[in-house]
């Protein structure tokens, strides 16, 4: 199955999932949000037997054992038994529950300490008119019952999805160390809650379940009252026996099908005759022998959990292992998925500009695409750089250098995939900018309170010194106009040769205040000069790198960019923003854009 990632958008088509930088990703694992309430009706759903069932169970055992010292039988019985077992309970499940995708009868005795889902109940029964919108969206979250992790929400990471992924193709060539994760921000978190309010409706399923097998819960004087709930059990294992099959190896499909009858399972459960202990022991010895063996601790802390809880009568503790299973079952098709990049990286991004251009061009024959804009762009520019009779290529890197440089530019809308790489050099190059500013704002200051100018190693150790103080402490470089006044205080500093163990501008030798006005001044007065001149400083290194990638082939470009990443990481954390490496990745943005859309679009009549 390939190695593991750490646990964890694919924006653009993605719903579920996105691809990281392996090198920068923020990790996470989802945290299970099931209601920890103990309620004393659990017994029963999981482990107490009737009288009756009791001796049919028995009876039933026997004669599985019997079937399996037998040498010319099937060994089908397991966690759940053989078919003459399942014949035995049906007239037990007939009398003990209605058809598995009934609305399950919850009364509200059993909802105690579970106010939101009760509240959320009310609301489902009731008028919806007066509801907020978050109200709204919680309660058409009860009503669904499909499963937070389906075989059709990791569509996605099938290998035929990964091959057609627009981002991932694009994205790919420009780095080598991308993987799937998990999906964060605001749809992240739309997705946890959703299945929090999943996993505490199947643990009040469960509840109703044992409270009709117990009959009682000494709470008499409101037991008639009831929600009709939608059932998620039904779902959740028909989900379960969908990702197992997806994931295991054909040997092993056939046994996953025969364990995992989803309407016996569920008939089960309802007359309390469910081993969930010996289920997710087989569950766990399942996995484990195919899961990466980073994921094995998760096996065996989604069997402890539902052991225990089923031991215990804890039916939230149990749900928290059910949810833990599918978070496992989740990682592994992420890991899957992973492996799959990993594997045909080489030749997805060899074969990344054909796939665009045919993929684009498909879209712009079927007018999905109106790129008019695109060209009226691209003929401005070439009109303004006539006169100068500038290939076509170059006025193009002339307008894409223009984006770069000016912050609030928008590009066109043939960039859509490269949206976040324009805005990250767009941000790179301002903050550039703004090193420079600070860098002669000490030399200025040096010349004034030591009348002399500073050294190489002064100016060197200044800059990595600014550095560290506009890095967050995620890793992240937040430029020196966030921090002014530290920034200010220790340029200060070093021009006076203060020791740095000084952090209050109450301590300083030198006008603190001083240093303060006169950067933020600095930040004003030559700002636009030095984004200027650098403008064209980046316009010539462009073209340079421009022209030496143009004559190589796209996984050449690639591979000589990661190397160009790597041997600038290895000097250290963290890295300043500069020209070079500015330069270096517009141009390798202008070549595969304009590859794939100078005939489609700009070149188009």
């Amino acid at each position: 199955m390939g190695d593991a990632v750490e646990e964890g958008d694919w924006t653009s088509e993605s719903v579920c999932y996105h691809a990281v930088d392996g090198r920068n990703s923020t990790v996470y694992t989802t945290s299970g949000q099931t209601a920890a309430h103990h309620s004393p009706v659990a017994a029963g759903c999981f482990s107490q037997l009737t009288s009756e069932s009791a001796q049919t169970w028995s009876k039933t055992t026997q004669t599985r054992r019997t079937k399996q010292s037998s040498p010319n039988s099937s060994n089908v019985s397991g966690v759940e038994g053989t078919k003459e077992k399942r014949d035995q309970f049906a007239h037990i499940a007939e009398a003990h529950s209605q058809h598995i995708a009934d609305p399950v009868r919850v009364p509200r005795c059993v909802l105690a300490g579970k106010q939101h889902i009760e509240r959320l109940l009310r609301h489902a029964s009731s008028d919806r008119l007066h509801l907020s919108q978050r109200e709204a969206l919680e309660v058409s979250a009860i009503t669904d019952t499909t499963p937070p992790v389906t075989k059709e929400s990791l569509k996605e990471l099938e290998l035929p999805a990964i091959q057609n992924n627009l981002s991932l193709r694009n994205d790919l060539c420009f780095d080598h160390e991308l993987f799937f994760q998990r999906i964060s921000g605001s749809k992240g978190e739309e997705k946890q809650w959703k299945a929090s309010i999943f996993y505490q409706c199947l643990a009040v399923e469960l509840l109703a379940y044992a409270h009709q097998l117990q009959g009682h819960c000494g709470r008499r004087w409101h037991s008639q009252e009831h929600y009709s709930v939608p059932p998620r059990l039904p779902a959740f294992f028909r989900a379960l026996r969908d990702l197992l099959e997806m994931l295991v190896p054909d040997a092993d499909k056939q046994d996953v099908l025969e364990r995992i009858d989803v309407e016996h399972l569920v008939r089960m459960v309802r007359i309390g005759q469910f081993d969930a202990s010996k289920f997710s022991t087989w569950l766990c010895q399942l996995l484990m022998a195919h899961c990466a063996p980073m994921r094995d601790e998760l096996a065996r802390e989604m069997h402890k959990k539902i052991s225990s809880g089923a031991e215990n009568n804890d039916i939230d503790l149990l749900v928290d292992g059910l949810e833990t299973l599918m978070s496992l079952l989740e990682n592994m098709k992420l890991d899957v998925a992973n492996h799959q990049v990993r594997s045909f990286k080489l030749l997805l991004i060899a074969d990344t500009v054909p796939f665009l251009k045919d993929c684009f061009s498909k879209l712009l024959e079927s007018e999905q695409l109106d790129l008019s804009s695109a060209k009226r762009w691209f003929d401005r520019i070439r009109s303004r750089d006539s006169h100068s009779g500038s290939a076509d290529f170059d006025c193009f890197l002339r307008g894409l250098v223009e984006i770069c440089s000016l912050p609030l530019a928008q590009p066109p809308q043939t960039f859509a995939y490269d949206k976040e790489r324009l805005q990250s050099l767009q941000n790179d190059f301002v903050d550039c900018a703004q090193l420079h500013i600070c860098s002669n704002t000490f030399v200025e200051l040096t010349l004034k309170w030591s009348g002399r100018a500073p050294s190489n190693a002064e100016m060197e150790e200044v800059n990595h010194r600014v550095l560290q103080l506009t890095t967050n402490e995620e890793g992240e470089y937040e430029g020196p106009n966030r921090h002014l006044e530290e920034v200010a205080l220790e340029l200060g500093r070093a021009a006076t040769g203060a020791s740095q163990n000084i952090t209050s501008r109450h301590n300083f030798h030198f006008d603190a205040q001083y240093a303060i006005d006169l950067l933020q001044a600095r930040f004003q007065e030559q700002h636009g000069e030095i984004m200027s001149q650098m403008t064209q400083q980046l316009l010539q290194q462009t073209r340079a790198h421009s022209a030496a990638f143009g004559r190589l082939n796209t996984l050449q470009i690639s591979n000589l960019q990661r190397t160009w990443v790597i041997n600038r990481s290895s000097k250290g954390f963290p890295l300043a923003p500069d020209i070079e490496d500015i330069s270096r990745r517009l141009a390798h943005v202008a070549v595969i854009h304009w590859e794939v859309w100078s005939g489609l679009v700009y070149l188009d009549s």
